[in-house]
């Protein structure tokens, strides 16, 4: 299932197409969306869950429904019938983190989710209490009469919506790259007029073809690279899609994919670096540079990009063809979805000056006036919120307008349905008015919430600001720590343990992740289960032993992945392009000027000075996660590279133990890692979370040599033999 189906099966929108963001049908402003719980495979509907970590602020016990025609919550139906709204009512707040600024500091982002309309409330969920993502809240309710809806809703203030959407107001400044303290999702280009398309890929080191071009753009163009990270069909997950748009939104021809770009990318970045060598250039830029280039469309971290000017070839659409352009030509400007680019449709909408209830915003109303004569009748609004493409236009706008929760201001924010209008041509009278309030005022929350934020704030449209959101991958802290198991084979780890290595270690497994794996939990935790068991959960980074009676000696394992033997530190070093010492100093006395060391396995043996001292791969984090992102994006296997092909297959122990086999064989605590990537699966993938300890089973890695399960990619099924045991014991204060 793709990300999108996904999104679409876990949050159905209303049946009767009512609730929509960020209007009602009447022109008032929504502040959320109305979904309808999805029903389980034995018919049942499921609960409401929590959509992240967070702390409940706010808990509404639910009036029991009940017939009395007068109570404020029967309200709504014309004939007089009572139809009931539920009110339980839970708002969360959650606090995270995006990514990092340059100088290392986290970028922490504080929004709110709001629950209404539920019909139960679990007994866990309890005011100033800690909520964690996937954790029941309760039951979906009714929505005037109608079962089994929810009001859900995000929210922040004036300080998040800069940290979350990197500006306020407008459209993305142009004149300069995106932002660096948050990279995810797509990345894009913007071409400027005057932008030179060739009909033919030039050599990999040309910046400036002799040919002539192709196409030179009459205005300019903008083209989003996307590569799939583990999303999509079997055969698709690592492959890359690029898109153009006129500078209107308006996409140019079809979507360009390129099959394994995203698998290729450290091929792709060989093959740039080589041609620069053939042609005896006398600046190479490093591999790991180049990787970043394809990556990002930028270096983004350490590596510094020597010449500055190596061109990143891409075969685009343009007006009326296709060809190749320079998406690093010195006038191209480079974003991702970290900075909600305008042109796939992101608005910030803070023009609304009566602050009532009633939508004036100029921007919104305009996409709504289909005959742009200045007036929305009720059923000019009704057929445009019907309108798909403009559902999508209003999913993408991020707006500012009171919450329609405060009690307090229900005579300000209400007082236009007393009065005649286009929109509202038929206004109430002052007894359905005083209806109105007291249902409203059973639904409102505002003041006993207290929030600490203004009345008037930011709102996004929920499901579109989770899919966004899901692209981003970065953990925060907390987050990590719940990644690291309580109990496992490896013994027991308490929160103040696992919180103190992830402070140490969630940056740089971050910028591992963001770097080779992309935002997929998938490959998160298949990565994570070998490391913890490389590292003893991220207790050290040294392999214990020093490498003492081992052929491999001074180059004993190092980093996240236990870098080994001096063939792979060899390699590493000329990836990251780390220079030679000029007089060589090194940490192990067993590593001399003239010392010679095992390559790898096979008896052969070099000289390693005068290179840089290997002891950077377990001191240097930045070095520890890079030289583990390089070994797992290199890796060589039957036929093929990467070991994200296996992460991307279906989550299983089969998948789990090639991953194992790849990293050293699998005869090094294989029950641990496929114990780890069971808890792993629990707290990162989507699936409702698991409790108490658990039994499972998992295929043998045999012969040690060979083992049959490995012998072809994709992995040969073979029964599952070996027995282990998960505990799902919560890691959390």
């Amino acid at each position: 299932m793709s990300e999108d189906d996904w999104l679409e099966a876990a949050m159905p929108g209303d049946p009767q197409g009512h609730g929509r963001y960020p209007l009602s049908f009447n022109l008032g402003w929504h502040g959320g969306i109305h979904l309808q719980a999805p029903q389980g495979n034995d018919g049942q509907r499921l609960p409401v869950r929590s959509i992240a970590d967070g702390t409940v602020v706010y808990v509404r016990q639910p009036d029991a429904p009940n017939d009395d025609p007068q109570h404020p919550l029967n309200y709504g139906d014309v004939s007089g019938r009572p139809v009931w709204t539920s009110n339980g009512c839970v708002v969360i707040r959650h606090v995270t983190e995006i990514g990092v600024n340059a100088e290392g500091v986290a970028t922490t982002v504080t929004f709110f989710s709001v629950y209404m309309h539920l019909h139960a409330i679990r007994p866990t969920v309890q005011q100033n209490r800690p909520i964690y993502r996937k954790d029941e809240i309760g039951d979906a309710g009714h929505i005037y009469g109608e079962p089994h809806l929810l009001h859900f809703e995000i929210l922040c203030d004036d300080t998040n919506v800069q940290s979350l959407v990197g500006r306020s107001a407008g459209d993305l400044n142009l004149s300069q790259n995106g932002r660096i303290d948050a990279i995810y999702g797509d990345i894009h280009f913007r071409l400027p007029t005057g932008s030179l398309i060739y009909a033919q890929r030039p050599a990999a080191n040309v910046v400036q073809p002799a040919v002539g071009a192709a196409y030179t753009a009459a205005a300019p163009l903008f083209v989003s690279l996307r590569y799939a990270a583990g999303d999509g069909a079997a055969g698709n997950c690592g492959d890359a899609y690029l898109r153009t748009y006129h500078v209107s939104g308006e996409v140019v021809g079809d979507v360009l994919e390129e099959n394994d770009g995203e698998y290729g990318i450290y091929t792709e970045a060989g093959r740039i670096v080589t041609a620069y060598r053939n042609a005896n250039s006398p600046q190479v830029p490093s591999p790991s540079a180049v990787y970043e280039l394809l990556r990002f469309g930028r270096t983004i971290g350490t590596d510094q990009l020597t010449p500055a000017n190596t061109p990143h070839w891409r075969q685009i659409r343009y007006p009326g063809g296709q060809g190749w352009v320079n998406l690093n030509a010195a006038d191209v400007s480079k974003f991702s979805d970290s900075d909600f680019p305008h042109w796939i449709g992101w608005q910030l909408v803070d023009d609304s000056a009566d602050q009532d209830s009633r939508c004036d915003s100029s921007t919104i109303r305009t996409l709504l006036d289909a005959n742009n004569d200045g007036r929305i009748t009720p059923q000019e609004a009704t057929a445009r919120l019907g309108d798909v493409p403009i559902q999508d236009k209003l999913a993408h706008v991020i707006a500012k307008y009171p919450t329609e929760w405060d009690a307090a201001s229900f005579d300000h924010r209400w007082g236009w349905l007393r009065t005649s209008t286009a929109e509202n041509p038929e206004p109430l009278t002052e007894d359905d008015f005083s209806r109105l309030r007291s249902h409203l005022e059973a639904l409102s929350f505002w003041q006993g919430a207290n929030l600490g934020i203004p009345s008037s704030h930011w709102h996004f449209h929920p499901k579109a600001f989770i899919r966004h959101f899901r692209k981003c991958g970065w953990l925060s802290v907390s987050e990590f720590a719940r990644c690291i198991p309580r109990r496992s084979l490896s013994g027991v780890t308490n929160w103040n343990t696992a919180h103190t290595r992830s402070t140490t270690h969630s940056r740089h497994l971050n910028e591992f992740f963001r770097k080779y794996l992309g935002a997929c939990p998938k490959r998160y935790v298949h990565a994570l289960a070998q490391i913890y068991i490389e590292t003893g959960l991220l207790a050290l980074m040294n392999e214990g032993g020093a490498g003492a009676n081992h052929l491999y000696g001074a180059f004993y394992g190092r980093g996240y992945k236990q870098l080994t033997w001096a063939g792979n530190y060899k390699k590493y070093g000329a990836f990251k392009a780390i220079p030679d010492q000029a007089n060589p100093v090194y940490g192990d006395a067993r590593i001399t000027a003239t010392s010679t060391h095992a390559i790898d396995s096979g008896g052969q043996v070099m000289r390693w000075a005068p290179r840089y001292d290997p002891a950077i791969v377990s001191n240097n984090l930045t070095h520890a996660a890079e030289s583990s992102g390089f070994y797992w994006v290199t890796k060589t296997f039957r036929g093929t590279r990467n070991m994200n092909r296996v992460a991307d297959l279906s989550f299983s122990p089969t998948s789990v133990a090639f991953n194992c086999w790849l990293i050293n064989g699998g005869g090094n605590g294989y029950a641990h890692r496929q114990q780890f990537a069971k808890y792993l699966a629990d707290v990162l993938l989507d699936s409702p979370p698991l409790a108490g300890s658990v039994q499972f089973t998992y295929p043998p890695l045999t012969p040690p040599q060979n083992p049959s399960l490995c012998q072809t990619f994709p992995p040969t099924e073979i029964p599952y033999t070996l027995n282990g045991t998960v505990h799902y014991d919560r890691q959390v204060p």
